[in-house]
């Protein structure tokens, strides 16, 4: 359910931001987009924190994690009043008015874009089970299997968070100078190379501190190739298809890896016995990502975002 909510969502905000900016500055401000999923994922993990200080692990377990998951139909009704009170952009107007608008998005992306939809699927996987290894499956792991205190996790997972948010849109801004691709390969690079020492020193370590440090490097990392990569995939389509051509690979690549990074990382630890299984898998779906970067991609900086 939360996919088709975000399904429907995610490429018509990523559009909607990238139709609005300026050429010069559409990786800056389409970076925003990011933050904001970030922001929700920090309020969870705030929430989590708060819930798990104040009651016992049996409570929680029991029943205290429902009313973080009720906080979540507030969003029901901001959506409402958005889709009621925005206009739609000049570009999709302009498109819509030429004519140029394609009656069937869907079934023309597939017909005329295979390629670049396959483009995102796979730039997007890598990057998926990145996303949600780090930001997500950290209090998890810190709890569950370096033994530490689940409010450790918590913590550690919103200072991860806060330095995503803020390396995302210096990220955006570097693509916008240097280019969509140099900045994707040192971030997708990055986390290839450096992930596995970085888990190494977080599992062999009982300072606070040296934690903070490790996943504070590791969330700036990926946040290098995060910041371009959100409307770099957004600008391999023209403006008829784009949300379709956007959307469609990046679901299905969140159904495939995003939705099973954690009980994949879950599994491998209890098969192998090895807490080092989880930066293992995030390099090998990240090798993904970093050889479509190499080889697939083409720079989308100069493009048309109106055609």
């Amino acid at each position: 359910m939360q996919g088709i909510s975000a399904g429907g969502e995610w490429g018509s905000a990523v559009s909607f931001l990238g139709e609005y900016a300026k050429p010069n500055r559409r990786a800056f401000i389409v970076s925003f987009s990011q933050v904001g999923s970030a922001a929700g994922l920090l309020l969870g993990s705030l929430t989590g924190l708060l819930i798990s200080s104040i009651v016992s692990a049996e409570a929680l377990n029991d029943w205290a994690w429902r009313p973080a998951f009720l906080l979540g139909i507030l969003i029901a009704a901001f959506g409402l009043y958005v889709r009621r009170n925005v206009e739609e952009t000049p570009v999709f107007q302009e498109t819509k008015d030429s004519k140029h608008q394609k009656e069937q998005p869907l079934v023309n992306v597939f017909k005329e874009h295979k390629m670049r939809m396959l483009t995102v699927f796979l730039l997007i996987s890598g990057a998926l089970v990145t996303y949600w290894l780090i930001l997500s499956f950290m209090p998890t792991y810190i709890s569950s299997f370096l033994k530490l205190p689940l409010s450790s996790g918590f913590s550690l997972t919103a200072i991860t968070l806060i330095v995503y948010m803020i390396a995302l849109p210096i990220a955006g801004l570097l693509a916008d100078i240097f280019g969509r691709k140099p900045i994707m390969l040192i971030g997708s690079g990055g986390i290839v190379v450096f992930s596995y020492p970085l888990f190494n020193i977080l599992a062999n370590t009982t300072s606070y501190a040296s934690m903070a440090t490790v996943v504070s490097l590791l969330a700036f990392i990926f946040a290098l190739f995060q910041g371009p990569n959100t409307v770099a995939m957004s600008e391999l389509f023209p403006a008829n298809v784009r949300v379709s051509g956007f959307s469609v690979p990046y679901q299905l690549a969140s159904a495939v890896f995003a939705g099973t990074a954690m009980m994949a990382a879950t599994w491998l630890i209890d098969k192998t016995g090895n807490v080092m299984m989880v930066p293992i898998y995030m390099c090998a779906t990240m090798m993904i990502t970093l050889l479509t970067t190499i080889f697939l991609f083409k720079e989308t900086k100069n493009v048309s975002y109106d055609k």
